[in-house]
């Protein structure tokens, strides 16, 4: 292979001849030592994948290689099904809009920060779009806490100004023809779109899909779809999350504003999936930026692809869930505050991707504020030869002998904490006495919340013990690692593999006789590696071990593995090769098929949206109680549901309340006369009383979350005897002999 190239797979990743002899390349293994790293990755990865197969769900789908015509016929739906893909242009246009806005707004902020002369032009964008997304957010959450949010020629004006600013800015830089901007475009575009475009496209299909994930049917969407109801970001009593930080969310409530027609929320709540989605494929650039640097765009590419591929990641993110976004936020707020400690950006950068972190959610205090606001404070000696860490001759640190001093460094990160996510815990205390609401009740109290409710909380969300009550116990320590490493359902195969293939690239390069070192800039592995640990340790000791929550681990684990395209040796890259098909072809079958969730991509939205009619046997999206409510209440009327959370695929008004709220129905009924009662269902226009036992029974099992003890069945017996309520109708019975899983019963209107 000539000097100064690098490839994998078959693909040309166009590196530059290096200019000097220290810069020509990684190290070249000897031939013995080559065909032994390869053996041995070889043998270590397949006794890896024996035991990571041998799993009753993956199993089951590779049987769909035998049929790969049946995975294919589950995008389309059953036979008849209406089918569509041109009904979401205009949700990814939606998307489009408000992405090309988040540039608008994160471009000038960028050029504040004199990133420059110091960053690829790669990085740059990932930080503009990072940036100018949780500006946008914190505007709309400052426009909705205004109360202007049917206030559309407001958003639009908003948009319509940040658009401009993007195509400016875009405009000039086009002038200004940048030849390194566009060399740089063009390797991150050789290097990553053969390889992880399928990913993308599951992503982009996945996304534009109505949602079945319970959280974003619960708050997710559902909080979004009632502040614009309201025409107002407001306290929530019903809803204990939808008062927890969700920056995330607004792009949602943004597109829902903008959206015109009555199904706005509905459409604009797809298109802020679609822009959840694309945080993904942000993190998987500066991935790539970031493994670039370590060790050369091949390694990025590695990187990249073993980040997107991953399944939980690809669960997460076509689900519209937040985790993903945090994890973005975290990646990039890590890799700013490295960038800053070498004098590359200003502290101001990972304080504000630190503070966009935590307004996503709470972990983000734990997994990025709080362990960089320490590491600003560590001082950094002297670099005495900058370049020598810069991955690029373009990108090389301009002041040599730069140094730092800690208060200044701190000052300014929090500074950009309070900039970037600063709003949201003021919203909290304003509005609930409680910045972090509803934690911290010993200390801060908060609006509706009772030491019961408290300890509900506490208990739903503490370590989770064994059955001898111990929480720290070995076996369970060993029962995590196992998951982690592969016996969860939705791990990847590609990481510890890889892992291990980076481990034995850097064991050779430490060896290797030639005075280049392989890692280029080799300080940025220490901090992925303490960010990865702090990462595993805050969820093992201090959460309830949700694998889910892992996700922002993934770009920590994902970046060491670009050391394993560091060895230059015709074996090795033959067997990483052979890794990285196997690998990617198992994400690539499960991404597509119905293990990461709904994989209907050609169905119409409007048949999604119905859910029905299906042949007997679909699984269903929306409920059938709430398919009935769609159909019988009527315009201008409600409906109050009790043991329901799910509320958003009802075209109706809802009253609901989450398991760690006060129960509505006991709210409104206990202790009052029936005439009282029957006021209080006909000021809110209750048509419909919807109450769904099986959700009940589920959250009042042993070990589970609990419900509101005053509601009891007693309660509906009095109603019905006092004439309050109706007689039920019955939807979907548990079985023959059993109580009905859910019940609707109507609110007589005295006529």
């Amino acid at each position: 292979m000539p000097r100064g190239r690098e490839s994998l797979a078959g693909v040309d990743f166009g590196m530059k001849k290096a200019k000097s002899a220290k810069d020509s390349g990684p190290p070249v293994a000897t031939p013995r030592a080559g065909l032994a790293a390869a053996i041995g990755l070889a043998v270590l990865t397949a006794s890896y994948l024996i035991w990571f197969m041998l799993s009753p769900r993956r199993l089951e789908l590779l049987r769909l290689l035998q049929d790969p015509f049946g995975l294919v016929a589950q995008w389309f739906g059953p036979a008849g099904t209406p089918l569509g893909l041109l009904d979401r242009v205009p949700v990814v246009a939606m998307a489009a809009l408000i992405l090309i806005a988040a540039y608008g707004l994160g471009r000038p902020v960028i050029r504040q920060l004199r990133l420059a002369a110091e960053c690829t032009p790669l990085e740059l964008t990932i930080f503009e779009l990072a940036v100018g997304l949780s500006g946008l957010s914190t505007i709309v959450l400052v426009i909705g806490l205004a109360g202007w949010l049917r206030q559309t020629w407001l958003l639009w004006l908003v948009v319509f100004a940040l658009v401009t600013s993007a195509v400016w800015h875009v405009f000039r830089d086009r002038r200004s023809r940048n030849a390194t901007k566009g060399a740089a475009y063009r390797s991150a575009h050789s290097a990553l779109v053969w390889l992880a475009v399928p990913f993308v496209v599951i992503l982009l299909l996945g996304a534009c899909l109505p949602p079945w994930d319970f959280d974003v049917r619960e708050y997710h969407l559902q909080v979004p779809k009632e502040w614009l109801a309201q025409g107002q970001i407001t306290f929530l009593p019903h809803n204990v999350y939808g008062n927890m930080p969700l920056a995330a969310e607004m792009h949602a409530l943004l597109a829902m504003g903008l959206w015109p027609g009555e199904n706005g929320w509905f459409y604009g709540a797809l298109a802020g999936k679609v822009v959840i989605a694309a945080f993904t494929v942000l993190a998987a650039l500066a991935i790539y930026s970031a493994g670039e640097r370590l060790a050369g765009r091949a390694g990025g590419t590695i990187a990249a692809v073993v980040f997107i591929s991953h399944p939980w990641v690809v669960h997460v993110s076509v689900s519209g869930l937040n985790d993903g976004v945090l994890a973005c936020y975290v990646f990039l707020a890590f890799y700013s505050m490295w960038l800053a400690r070498r004098g590359a950006c200003s502290f101001l950068l990972p304080g504000l991707l630190a503070g966009a972190a935590a307004a996503i959610k709470y972990p983000g205090l734990a997994f990025a504020v709080a362990p960089l606001a320490v590491w600003a404070l560590i001082r950094v000696g002297r670099i005495s030869n900058p370049s020598q860490s810069a991955a690029f001759d373009h990108s090389s640190f301009a002041a040599d002998g730069m140094q730092f001093r800690p208060t200044v460094a701190i000052a300014l990160f929090v500074t950009g904490v309070l900039l970037g996510g600063g709003a949201w815990y003021v919203k909290s205390a304003v509005l609930t006495g409680n910045p972090v609401y509803p934690l911290a009740y010993n200390l801060f109290d908060g609006a509706t919340r009772t030491p019961e409710k408290d300890a509900q909380w506490r208990t739903a969300h503490q370590v989770p013990p064994d059955a001898q009550g111990r929480r720290y116990p070995p076996a369970q320590l060993a029962s995590s690692l196992a998951r982690i490493a592969g016996r969860d359902d939705l791990a990847s195969p590609l990481v510890l593999p890889l892992l291990a293939a980076a481990a034995i690239a850097a064991v050779i390069a430490r060896s290797s006789p030639t005075p280049h070192s392989a890692l280029r800039t080799p300080h940025l592995v220490l901090p992925a590696a303490l960010a990865l640990i702090l990462i595993l340790a805050v969820w093992w000791l201090l959460s309830h071990r949700i694998d889910r929550f892992l996700l922002p681990a993934w770009p920590f684990a994902a970046l060491p593995a670009a050391l394993a395209a560091t060895i230059e040796d015709r074996w090795w890259r033959w067997t990483l090769r052979l890794v990285l098909i196997v690998g990617m072809g198992y994400c690539l079958v499960a991404a597509s098929s119905q293990m990461l969730g709904d994989n209907r991509w050609f169905v119409s939205l409007a048949q999604l949206r119905r859910d029905g009619p299906w042949p007997e046997g679909t699984p269903l999206r929306v409920k059938p109680g709430h398919q009935f409510l769609n159909k019988h209440v009527p315009p201008g009327q409600s409906v109050l549901l009790v043991g329901d959370a799910q509320p958003f695929d009802l075209d109706v008004q809802a009253y609901y309340n989450t398991c760690f709220d006060g129960c509505l129905l006991c709210d409104w009924m206990l202790c009052k006369t029936a005439d009282e009662r029957r006021q209080e269902l006909a000021s809110r226009h209750i048509a419909w009383v919807l109450v769904d036992w099986q959700e009940l029974e589920r959250y009042r099992s042993p070990g589970n979350y609990g419900y509101d003890p005053r509601f009891k069945p007693e309660l509906l017996d009095e109603l019905l005897s006092q004439g309050v309520l109706g007689q039920p109708q019955t939807v979907v019975p548990l079985a023959p002999g059993q109580p009905a899983a859910v019940e609707l019963y109507p609110v007589p209107t005295g006529d």
